[in-house]
C-alpha cells in the first residue's frame, strides 16, 4: 500500500475531492491531529481529540457534535479499505478541521460549517531519522502569540526550521523562543537530563501541549521522579546528560548529536519512557 484513502464529511473517497473554496485550503484556517494506529486501534485518541476540541473552543470554530462518533466511524472505514490492500501493523491517521467554505478574505463567515476530514496512512518509525538536532535562530517562537499553543494547519513555520537545520546538517530544529531560551522542536517537545533531573519548556513558552509530553510528566511523576517545567536554554544542553524528543508518532526519540557535537550513547531515562510508551502502543 502506497497511499491511503481519504475521508471528508462522511463520504470515502479513493482521490482527493474538491476543495477550492475551503478556507483550510485558501487561509490556513483549520487544525489538525496526527494519531498514531496500531492494528487499527487508535493510541490515545480521546486526549487527541480533547485537545482540537479545546482549540477550536479557543479559535472560535463551530461546534464539534459526536466528533468521537464520527471519526471512529471514519477510522473504520478506512482501515478496512486499507485492508484489503494489506495494511501495515502501524498507521498514522490524520484528522484535519477547518472552517469550512467560506470567502476568501480574512472576515469570518456570517454562518460556518466545518469540514472534518481524516486520512489513514501506511507509517514506519524507522524511517523517521532524529538522531541529530541543531538549535535554529529564526525562525523563533514568540510565547504570547494566541496560536503558538495551537496544532494548525499552517505549518510554514515548521518547513522553513526543518530546511534552516537540513542546512546545518542536522535532521530537526530546534527553536528558541524570541527571548532567545529553547522552546521545541520542529515536529515534536524537547526534553534534557540536567543535573539529573528531567526538564522541558513550560507551555507558557509557546510549546505545543502535546500529548505524548503529557504522557511522559504523567509516567515521570508516576514513578516519583516528577519533571521539571521551566524555561531550557542553550547552555542546559550543553550539560544535559540526555536530550530526546516526544511525538505522538515517533514516541520518544533520543537525540545523538546537538549543534554537531555527539551526546552519550548511554540514555536511561529516555529508554525507560520509550519502553513504556511502546508498551502503551
Amino acid at each position: 500500500m502506497t497511499g491511503g484513502a481519504l475521508w471528508l464529511n462522511g463520504t470515502l473517497y479513493d482521490e482527493a475531492p474538491p476543495l477550492s473554496r475551503d478556507r483550510g485550503l485558501l487561509l490556513g484556517d483549520g487544525l489538525f491531529e496526527t494519531v498514531l494506529v496500531r492494528r487499527g486501534s487508535p493510541i490515545l485518541l480521546s486526549e487527541h481529540l480533547d485537545r482540537m476540541r479545546r482549540s477550536a473552543a479557543a479559535l472560535s470554530f463551530p461546534p464539534l457534535p459526536a466528533l468521537e462518533e464520527r471519526l471512529g466511524s471514519a477510522l473504520e472505514d478506512l482501515f478496512a479499505s486499507a485492508e484489503e490492500s494489506g495494511s501495515p501493523p502501524l498507521m498514522a491517521f490524520r484528522v484535519t478541521l477547518t472552517r469550512g467554505p467560506g470567502p476568501r478574505g480574512l472576515a469570518l463567515p456570517a454562518t460556518q460549517e466545518a469540514s472534518l476530514c481524516a486520512q489513514l496512512d501506511p507509517y514506519d518509525p524507522a524511517a523517521v531519522s532524529t538522531e541529530s538536532a541543531a538549535v535554529i535562530e529564526a525562525p523563533r517562537i514568540d510565547p504570547l502569540d494566541p496560536l503558538a499553543s495551537h496544532k494548525t494547519t499552517s505549518a510554514l513555520r515548521w518547513i522553513f526550521a526543518r530546511r534552516a537545520a537540513r542546512a546545518a546538517g542536522a535532521d530537526v530544529a530546534i527553536l528558541r523562543t524570541i527571548d532567545g531560551d529553547l522552546a521545541e522542536a520542529d515536529f515534536a517537545n524537547l526534553f534534557a537530563v540536567v543535573d539529573g533531573r528531567v526538564v522541558t519548556p513550560p507551555l507558557d513558552r509557546g510549546v505545543l501541549p502535546g500529548v505524548t509530553r503529557a504522557f511522559v510528566l504523567h509516567r515521570l511523576s508516576e514513578e516519583s521522579r516528577p519533571g521539571d517545567e521551566r524555561p531550557l536554554h542553550a547552555a542546559d544542553l550543553c550539560r544535559a546528560s540526555e536530550i530526546f524528543l516526544t511525538s505522538s508518532l515517533v514516541g520518544v526519540r533520543s537525540l545523538r548529536r546537538v549543534d554537531g557535537k555527539p551526546l552519550s550513547e548511554s540514555s536511561p531515562v529516555a529508554d525507560v519512557l520509550a519502553a513504556a510508551y511502546e508498551a502503551l502502543v
